[in-house]
């Protein structure tokens, strides 16, 4: 799966495509608007990006997505065809990905279910110093209606650590951050991640 920081300083389309070619070659099951089945458990995957509405309504969705205009790296150094990628593109896009994940979801599968995003799936994947932070919809929707058809969740994107249950899917994200001291380490066994609750040997049981 890929995250927005896949895409830069690349165009998007030719990007995933390199991506999804590459999987291929190395055996690796890339999710984007696709699923598998492992060992019994379904796992459905996509980036996803987010709907700008998770303030409403307090704050507009315009005004999240200008918001996310001027402050995010994602729409300056990712490319579409026709120029910047836009939070119009990425609305779109999640929109896509919304919907497939509903269909696929309404499909019956006789097993457990695990869902993979990059962007958040839930408002309580927001820590609460980011509760008024505007970006914050940017990062995470509320996918309530869609967790129920789920028995995990796992997403990335947001810099904090979140294990909690919604209905009957728990939603996980175990993130590192950023490399605090990436310009003076030899190896990744000396870095300092940003977040200090990160678990690199974090297992869970479906």
């Amino acid at each position: 799966m890929a995250g927005n920081h896949e895409y830069y300083g690349h165009g998007y389309r030719s990007k995933q495509a390199q991506i999804r070619a590459r999987a291929k070659d190395l055996g690796i099951h890339f999710l984007e608007c696709s699923s598998d089945v492992l060992k019994g458990v379904r796992f459905l995957g996509a980036t996803l990006w987010t709907d700008y509405r998770l303030f409403e309504p307090h704050y507009s969705q315009p005004l999240a997505m200008h918001e996310a205009k001027e402050k995010l790296n994602d729409h300056r150094l990712i490319r579409m065809e026709r120029g910047a990628f836009s939070p119009a593109d990425a609305l779109a896009i999640h929109a896509q990905s919304r919907q497939w994940l509903k269909d696929e979801l309404a499909k019956p599968f006789d097993g457990k279910t695990v869902v993979v995003t990059h962007h958040g799936s839930h408002p309580n994947s927001v820590h609460e110093k980011y509760t008024d932070d505007l970006l914050s919809a940017a990062f995470v929707s509320d996918l309530g209606d869609l967790l129920q058809g789920a028995d995990l969740w796992i997403h990335g994107h947001v810099h904090d650590s979140f294990d909690y249950q919604i209905g009957r899917c728990r939603v996980i994200a175990n993130p590192a951050g950023y490399v605090l001291n990436r310009r003076s380490i030899n190896s990744i066994n000396e870095a300092q991640f940003e977040n200090s609750e990160f678990n690199p040997r974090l297992i869970v049981e479906i």
